[in-house]
């Protein structure tokens, strides 16, 4: 019997591959999502990560919610939803504990300190008042508590009046606000496959520049360093992951894990239960073979793993591409493509919004590939200053 899957947010390749299993699959999307794919029931939903809105929407257009054999999502927000409904409609799904603690960052930290992980202090700021009271004789981090892409991530100085105001602003708009204490280390990602509890495949990137410096014009981008050049990150990124993964309570599916490397160890940042943004996914797939939407799919369906695959001897690096102030034109995708290293590359064209508000706004990604892990890092960031500069009027 083929699965009937209900997925909360439009994820294509996840999608495609569950067409061409023969699944029977509807997906709820935003109504301003131009989408359509054969094979897959299409619903319009105001709000996709709100369980009544969703379950209103099916209602509407003649599709019973609680006789999916699956409800799920590959996307960052409704996945807290698809976990409450899957429970509901008895039906496979993610866990609402794990879903939770993968969304809630708040609940995260608290279950992978509790684990004995290295991680950073936390504490909410519900108003004014708690933010009046906050310690700055060190720097902090401010951020949503169920927020993604670096959105509204910013350090908070005690003489940083901007910063501070910035911080109220947050704090009446969208109560409560997390704080953390900040980590001075190099940002790393953790990207790959666990089931059954056991990490089954794994590669360790180390980003450009750490995301928090999105908004002083950061280069977002990273490298996955060959495992035979950095067998120690690996062991101790292997071991993070897993401690952190089993906190989590995440035992079959993806993940995307960010942490930083200090002088006394890896200190753990935040993890998503979903493939990393950007150009991650396909930086993974260059290096391993292994498509994580696929993955992704493996572990919803209880499809078999693919086993016996490690990453590259080859650094592999992704990069966002973002135009600068001066650009008057854009280069395509082709004129990427056409460049040394590059073997991959996707341009959309340029962002609506300021790519200094979210790491997620970009005009495209590329990867590309090289031998040393250091020459393509340096090999990335100039590939950033040649597309900022656009083509020659």
């Amino acid at each position: 019997m083929s699965a009937r899957v209900l997925l909360l947010g439009w994820k294509e390749p996840v999608l495609r591959e569950l067409v061409a299993r023969g699944a029977d699959v509807t997906c709820v999307v935003e109504p301003a999502r131009d989408v359509a794919l054969p094979g897959v029931r299409v619903v319009r939903c105001g709000a996709p990560a709100d369980a009544a809105a969703v379950v209103s929407a099916l209602v509407r257009d003649g599709v019973a919610w609680d006789d999916r054999t699956h409800v799920l999502s590959a996307k960052e927000f409704p996945l807290v939803t698809a976990a409450v409904l899957a429970r509901a409609a008895g039906a496979s799904g993610m866990p609402v504990e794990t879903a939770v603690r993968l969304r809630d960052k708040v609940a995260q930290k608290r279950a992978v300190s509790a684990a004995g992980v290295p991680t950073a202090d936390t504490r909410l700021l519900h108003d004014a008042d708690d933010l009046r009271s906050l310690d700055l004789s060190a720097p902090v981090v401010v951020k949503p508590v169920s927020g993604g892409g670096s959105h509204d991530t910013f350090v908070l100085r005690a003489d940083d009046e901007a910063a501070l105001e910035r911080a109220a602003a947050l704090t009446r708009a969208a109560p409560p606000v997390l704080v953390e204490s900040y980590v001075d280390g190099r940002e790393l990602h953790v990207d790959g496959v666990v089931r059954d509890g056991a990490v089954t495949l794994l590669t360790v990137s180390r980003y450009l520049d750490n995301l928090i410096r999105v908004g002083d014009g950061g280069a977002v981008g990273s490298v996955i360093q060959p495992p035979h050049r950095a067998p120690g990150l690996y062991r101790d990124a292997e071991q993070l992951t897993t401690a952190v993964l089993r906190a989590i309570g995440h035992a079959d599916g993806i993940f995307h894990l960010e942490a930083f490397e200090t002088p006394d160890g890896l200190v753990f940042g935040e993890c998503a239960g979903r493939a990393g943004g950007g150009g991650i996914a396909r930086a993974f797939r260059e290096s391993t073979g292994v498509d994580l939407h696929v993955a992704w799919v493996d572990a919803a369906l209880g499809a078999p793993a693919a086993t016996g695959v490690a990453p590259a001897d080859e650094a592999v690096g992704q990069l966002r591409l973002v135009p600068g102030p001066d650009a008057r034109e854009l280069f395509s995708t082709q004129d990427a493509l056409a460049l040394g290293g590059v073997v991959w590359a996707d341009v959309a064209g340029a962002p609506s919004r300021d790519p200094r508000s979210g790491s997620d706004v970009a005009a495209g990604w590329l990867v590309a590939r090289e031998a040393d892990p250091g020459a393509l890092g340096d090999r990335l960031r100039d590939l950033a200053s040649w597309f900022a500069a656009g083509r020659a009027s």
